[in-house]
């Protein structure tokens, strides 16, 4: 099964949904951030990224 991760800004819509319904979908929330959180919530984005690819690289 391929791992699917899903970050989502504080305001976006339906992304938290795919994360908790593909079976091997996780998600984080970046609560500093939008559909840009990358760039917004720089801090979270990345501990989230750099975690999920620690458990699945």
């Amino acid at each position: 099964m391929l791992p699917i991760a899903t970050p989502f800004g504080e305001f976006q819509v339906g992304t938290k949904r795919t994360g908790t319904e593909l079976a091997a979908g996780e998600y984080w929330h970046c609560s500093d951030g939008s559909h840009m959180a990358m760039y917004d919530d720089q801090e979270r984005y990345f501990e989230g990224l750099v975690s999920f690819l620690g458990r699945h690289a």
